[in-house]
């Protein structure tokens, strides 16, 4: 009986050799459907099949990744966010800076337009510190004082018209007292019909009384007065006021006329002085104290 040869000794293809046809199949293959692309229909009912399976394997890491983009992302947000938040605040401050500079360059180019108006001689323009007195007698403090020329008796303007007269002096400072304190008086005249009158403060910011104008006479409400110059002080022609009321009692000499003062120490910053000698004392309220309240007041400091 004819027996075969024990598996141990049968002969075949080496795994060595299949090794070698299987490559070279491949690599045909390979150039055949880089070519000719017969394998397209095969990849794609695969890829068909598997689709669902990827899907699947992958949805880990894709919750993952979205989770780990949403907040990196947020984060990124937030610090984007904060960013522009300090550089809407730096442009905020920067806008402020610029407005404030334009209101004074606006107030300083009329200022100049006031002095070219007017044969003024030499002006100084000087800031506006703070103010001090009474209700009734308003003294502002200017940052220039006598180092520069400065003396009691000279006027004061602003950008809209008469202010006051310097009254006392320091090296470094000088004290304004307004023309609206009570009881200064201000020689004046009527623009339009040239009727001349004393305007004198009542102790009021926004307010001032016209005296001497007789009952008869052409005043109306929005008449502009301005200074007249007799007294050698006030340059004419500076603007004072525009009349507010006018009221004609009877059985007085007098209309009573108030007006309203052009110039607005509450706003403006700036002021011009005109450094010329005064050809008089400088105007006193008929409060005696006055002076020696705000004396007091300087050495309390």
């Amino acid at each position: 009986m004819h027996r075969g040869l024990p598996p141990l000794f049968k002969q075949g293809v080496t795994a060595k050799a299949r090794l070698i046809v299987y490559t070279l199949l491949s690599i045909i293959l390979i150039l055949i459907d880089s070519r000719l692309h017969i394998l397209e229909p095969f990849r794609a009912t695969v890829r068909t099949f598997l689709s669902p399976v990827q899907q699947v394997v992958n949805l880990p890491f894709t919750a993952f990744e979205t989770v780990s983009n949403f907040f990196s992302g947020k984060g990124f947000v937030s610090a984007e966010l904060d960013q522009l938040r300090r550089e809407n605040e730096r442009l905020l401050v920067q806008v402020e800076q610029m407005e404030e500079l334009k209101a004074q360059n606006t107030e300083l180019r009329q200022l100049l337009d006031l002095r070219n108006s007017r044969a003024f001689e030499e002006t100084v323009v000087t800031e506006i510190q703070g103010e001090v007195g009474d209700q009734f007698s308003r003294h502002i403090l200017l940052d220039q004082g006598s180092n520069i020329g400065i003396i009691p008796g000279m006027p004061v303007f602003d950008s809209t018209g008469l202010l006051g007269q310097i009254v006392r002096t320091y090296p470094t400072q000088s004290e304004l007292l307004l023309i609206t304190s009570k009881d200064v008086q201000v020689p004046v005249q009527f623009e339009r019909t040239g009727l001349r009158a004393i305007a004198e403060g009542v102790g009021e910011t926004e307010s001032m009384r016209v005296l001497f104008v007789p009952l008869d006479s052409d005043v109306r409400e929005g008449d502009r007065l301005v200074t007249s110059g007799i007294d050698g002080v006030f340059p004419r022609k500076t603007p004072v006021g525009i009349v507010t009321s006018v009221l004609r009692a009877k059985g007085e000499h007098y209309a009573h006329i108030e007006i309203k003062p052009t110039s607005t120490v509450g706003t403006d910053r700036f002021a011009r002085v005109l450094l010329s000698k005064p050809a008089v004392p400088p105007f006193k309220s008929k409060n005696k104290v006055q002076g020696k309240s705000q004396h007091d007041r300087r050495g309390a400091r």
